[in-house]
Protein backbone atom coordinates (compact mmCIF):
# COMPACT_ATOMS: atom_id res chain seq x y z
CA UNK A 1 0.00 0.00 0.00
CA UNK A 2 1.07 3.61 -0.93
CA UNK A 3 -0.71 7.50 -1.51
CA UNK A 4 -2.86 5.30 -4.27
CA UNK A 5 -3.86 2.98 -0.77
CA UNK A 6 -4.31 5.42 1.81
CA UNK A 7 -6.93 7.43 0.51
CA UNK A 8 -8.84 4.02 -0.16
CA UNK A 9 -7.06 1.58 2.45
CA UNK A 10 -10.32 1.82 5.26
CA UNK A 11 -12.53 1.10 2.35
CA UNK A 12 -10.07 -1.59 0.80
CA UNK A 13 -9.55 -3.67 3.97
CA UNK A 14 -13.16 -3.68 4.85
CA UNK A 15 -14.25 -4.49 1.54
CA UNK A 16 -11.97 -7.47 1.06
CA UNK A 17 -12.81 -8.41 4.39
CA UNK A 18 -16.53 -8.67 3.21
CA UNK A 19 -15.50 -10.18 0.17
CA UNK A 20 -13.56 -13.14 1.15
CA UNK A 21 -15.57 -14.05 4.54
CA UNK A 22 -18.94 -13.18 4.39
CA UNK A 23 -21.66 -16.21 4.62
CA UNK A 24 -23.16 -16.98 1.26
CA UNK A 25 -26.85 -15.70 2.55
CA UNK A 26 -26.08 -12.43 3.72
CA UNK A 27 -26.29 -13.51 7.81
CA UNK A 28 -23.04 -12.48 8.47
CA UNK A 29 -21.10 -9.03 7.48
CA UNK A 30 -17.54 -8.41 7.67
CA UNK A 31 -15.10 -6.01 7.91
CA UNK A 32 -11.56 -5.24 9.16
CA UNK A 33 -10.08 -4.76 12.27
CA UNK A 34 -10.01 -1.06 13.67
CA UNK A 35 -8.12 0.62 16.46
CA UNK A 36 -11.21 1.82 18.11
CA UNK A 37 -11.86 -2.21 18.34
CA UNK A 38 -9.53 -2.71 20.46
CA UNK A 39 -9.36 0.63 22.68
CA UNK A 40 -13.24 -0.08 23.51
CA UNK A 41 -12.29 -3.40 25.10
CA UNK A 42 -8.92 -1.97 26.79
CA UNK A 43 -8.95 -0.55 30.88
CA UNK A 44 -9.67 3.25 30.12
CA UNK A 45 -7.25 4.25 32.61
CA UNK A 46 -4.81 2.31 30.87
CA UNK A 47 -5.78 4.43 27.33
CA UNK A 48 -5.48 7.39 28.97
CA UNK A 49 -2.09 6.80 30.16
CA UNK A 50 -1.27 5.71 26.49
CA UNK A 51 -2.11 8.61 24.78
CA UNK A 52 -0.43 11.05 27.52
CA UNK A 53 2.70 9.22 27.43
CA UNK A 54 4.95 11.83 26.41
CA UNK A 55 7.43 9.88 25.42
CA UNK A 56 5.63 7.50 23.19
CA UNK A 57 2.88 9.70 21.87
CA UNK A 58 4.11 12.97 22.40
CA UNK A 59 1.91 15.22 19.76
CA UNK A 60 -1.60 12.94 20.09
CA UNK A 61 -4.57 15.36 20.13
CA UNK A 62 -2.73 18.49 19.36
CA UNK A 63 -3.30 20.16 15.62
CA UNK A 64 -0.40 21.70 13.49
CA UNK A 65 -0.48 23.55 10.82
CA UNK A 66 1.69 23.13 7.31
CA UNK A 67 2.49 25.23 4.48
CA UNK A 68 3.04 24.44 0.89
CA UNK A 69 2.98 21.05 1.08
CA UNK A 70 1.72 17.62 -0.10
CA UNK A 71 -1.38 16.01 1.16
CA UNK A 72 -3.52 12.82 0.46
CA UNK A 73 -7.04 13.44 -1.06
CA UNK A 74 -8.56 11.29 1.95
CA UNK A 75 -7.88 14.82 4.19
CA UNK A 76 -10.12 17.05 3.05
CA UNK A 77 -13.06 14.74 4.01
CA UNK A 78 -11.77 13.55 7.60
CA UNK A 79 -13.60 15.16 10.76
CA UNK A 80 -11.34 17.90 11.73
CA UNK A 81 -8.62 18.49 9.37
CA UNK A 82 -8.24 21.02 7.10
CA UNK A 83 -7.11 21.96 3.68
CA UNK A 84 -7.11 25.42 2.11
CA UNK A 85 -9.23 26.95 5.09
CA UNK A 86 -12.10 24.08 4.02
CA UNK A 87 -12.64 21.77 7.38
CA UNK A 88 -13.29 18.13 6.75
CA UNK A 89 -16.37 16.77 8.16
CA UNK A 90 -17.76 13.37 6.52
CA UNK A 91 -15.10 10.84 7.91
CA UNK A 92 -13.80 9.49 11.32
CA UNK A 93 -10.36 7.73 10.97
CA UNK A 94 -12.03 4.09 10.75
CA UNK A 95 -14.85 5.26 8.46
CA UNK A 96 -14.88 5.05 4.73
CA UNK A 97 -17.95 4.12 2.40
CA UNK A 98 -16.58 4.62 -1.14
CA UNK A 99 -13.43 5.27 -2.89
CA UNK A 100 -11.38 8.16 -3.21
CA UNK A 101 -9.21 8.69 -6.98
CA UNK A 102 -5.97 10.21 -6.68
CA UNK A 103 -3.79 9.78 -9.58
CA UNK A 104 -1.17 12.63 -8.83
CA UNK A 105 0.23 14.45 -5.91
CA UNK A 106 -1.32 17.15 -4.70
CA UNK A 107 -0.09 20.47 -2.65
CA UNK A 108 -2.16 22.46 -0.70
CA UNK A 109 -1.37 26.06 0.28
CA UNK A 110 -2.04 25.59 3.77
CA UNK A 111 -3.20 22.52 5.96
CA UNK A 112 -4.13 21.88 9.24
CA UNK A 113 -2.95 18.05 11.16
CA UNK A 114 -4.90 17.00 14.16
CA UNK A 115 -2.17 14.02 15.24
CA UNK A 116 -4.09 10.77 16.08
CA UNK A 117 -1.01 8.65 15.67
CA UNK A 118 -0.81 5.77 19.01
CA UNK A 119 1.86 3.94 19.73
CA UNK A 120 1.91 1.28 22.77
CA UNK A 121 3.17 -2.28 24.13
CA UNK A 122 0.46 -3.98 24.85
CA UNK A 123 -0.09 -6.51 28.15
CA UNK A 124 -2.87 -8.44 29.09
CA UNK A 125 -3.55 -5.88 32.41
CA UNK A 126 -4.26 -3.58 29.20
CA UNK A 127 -7.60 -5.14 28.40
CA UNK A 128 -10.79 -5.16 30.43
CA UNK A 129 -10.93 -9.41 29.70
CA UNK A 130 -7.60 -11.51 28.97
CA UNK A 131 -9.58 -12.69 26.33
CA UNK A 132 -8.69 -9.17 24.39
CA UNK A 133 -5.05 -10.01 24.69
CA UNK A 134 -5.67 -13.32 23.04
CA UNK A 135 -7.96 -11.89 19.91
CA UNK A 136 -6.00 -9.01 18.60
CA UNK A 137 -2.45 -8.95 20.31
CA UNK A 138 -1.60 -12.95 19.70
CA UNK A 139 -1.20 -12.98 23.57
CA UNK A 140 2.00 -10.66 22.79
CA UNK A 141 3.63 -13.19 21.06
CA UNK A 142 6.10 -12.10 18.32
CA UNK A 143 5.36 -15.32 15.95
CA UNK A 144 1.98 -13.92 13.94
CA UNK A 145 1.87 -11.86 10.82
CA UNK A 146 1.51 -8.03 11.36
CA UNK A 147 -1.61 -7.27 10.23
CA UNK A 148 -3.59 -4.15 9.01
CA UNK A 149 -5.93 -2.03 10.81
CA UNK A 150 -9.06 -0.44 9.12
CA UNK A 151 -7.95 2.94 10.76
CA UNK A 152 -5.88 5.85 9.15
CA UNK A 153 -3.62 8.09 11.34
CA UNK A 154 -2.00 11.08 11.12
CA UNK A 155 1.05 12.27 12.88
CA UNK A 156 2.64 15.47 13.13
CA UNK A 157 5.92 14.34 15.49
CA UNK A 158 8.75 15.94 14.63
CA UNK A 159 10.56 13.69 13.06
CA UNK A 160 7.47 11.78 12.09
CA UNK A 161 5.21 13.77 9.97
CA UNK A 162 3.01 11.32 8.17
CA UNK A 163 0.06 9.75 7.08
CA UNK A 164 -0.65 5.71 7.44
CA UNK A 165 -2.78 2.92 8.21
CA UNK A 166 -3.08 1.11 11.48
CA UNK A 167 -0.98 -2.13 12.81
CA UNK A 168 -0.93 -4.58 15.02
CA UNK A 169 2.75 -6.30 15.16
CA UNK A 170 4.92 -8.00 17.78
CA UNK A 171 2.59 -7.42 20.75
CA UNK A 172 2.40 -3.51 19.59
CA UNK A 173 -0.48 -1.24 17.83
CA UNK A 174 0.85 1.21 16.14
CA UNK A 175 0.95 2.41 12.72
CA UNK A 176 2.94 2.22 9.19
CA UNK A 177 4.22 5.62 7.21
CA UNK A 178 2.58 5.72 3.80
CA UNK A 179 2.60 9.37 3.13
CA UNK A 180 4.45 12.07 4.29
CA UNK A 181 4.12 16.22 3.68
CA UNK A 182 7.43 15.70 1.41
CA UNK A 183 5.71 13.99 -0.92
CA UNK A 184 7.60 10.31 -0.15
CA UNK A 185 5.73 7.38 -0.76
CA UNK A 186 6.14 4.33 1.24
CA UNK A 187 4.56 0.44 -0.05
CA UNK A 188 3.93 -1.81 3.05
CA UNK A 189 2.33 -5.53 2.18
CA UNK A 190 0.92 -7.41 5.55
CA UNK A 191 -2.05 -9.58 6.56
CA UNK A 192 -5.98 -8.87 7.34
CA UNK A 193 -7.43 -9.34 10.51
CA UNK A 194 -11.40 -9.60 10.17
CA UNK A 195 -14.23 -9.15 12.29
CA UNK A 196 -17.65 -11.45 12.01
CA UNK A 197 -20.83 -9.42 12.78
CA UNK A 198 -23.94 -12.22 13.10
CA UNK A 199 -27.18 -10.80 12.57
CA UNK A 200 -30.17 -11.58 14.78
CA UNK A 201 -31.12 -14.44 12.57
CA UNK A 202 -28.12 -16.87 11.87
CA UNK A 203 -28.37 -20.00 13.14
CA UNK A 204 -25.59 -23.14 14.05
CA UNK A 205 -25.32 -26.53 13.13
CA UNK A 206 -25.88 -28.22 16.21
CA UNK A 207 -24.75 -31.92 15.36
CA UNK A 208 -21.78 -31.16 18.58
CA UNK A 209 -23.30 -29.04 21.07
CA UNK A 210 -19.93 -29.56 23.95
CA UNK A 211 -16.22 -28.53 23.54
CA UNK A 212 -16.63 -25.55 21.18
CA UNK A 213 -13.48 -23.78 22.35
CA UNK A 214 -10.89 -25.28 19.99
CA UNK A 215 -10.91 -23.89 15.90
CA UNK A 216 -11.23 -27.61 15.03
CA UNK A 217 -14.57 -27.43 17.47
CA UNK A 218 -15.90 -24.41 16.82
CA UNK A 219 -19.60 -23.48 15.86
CA UNK A 220 -20.52 -24.30 12.14
CA UNK A 221 -22.85 -21.23 10.85
CA UNK A 222 -25.83 -22.70 8.35
CA UNK A 223 -26.05 -21.58 5.52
Amino acid sequence: MDIRHIIIGVYLINDMCNTFYRSKNGRTKVRGTSINDIINVMDPNRYQEIINNEKLNPTFGQTKEYSNVYYPEILRLEKNQEVDGIQGNTYDADEQNSIITQNEEKMASQIKIKDNYIYAGMKSTDFINDIYFELFINNGTANYDIYWLASRYRSIMENQQFWGLGLVYRGNIGAATMYSIDGTNTSKEYRLRPIVILGSDVEIVESDLENHNTIENAWEIKE
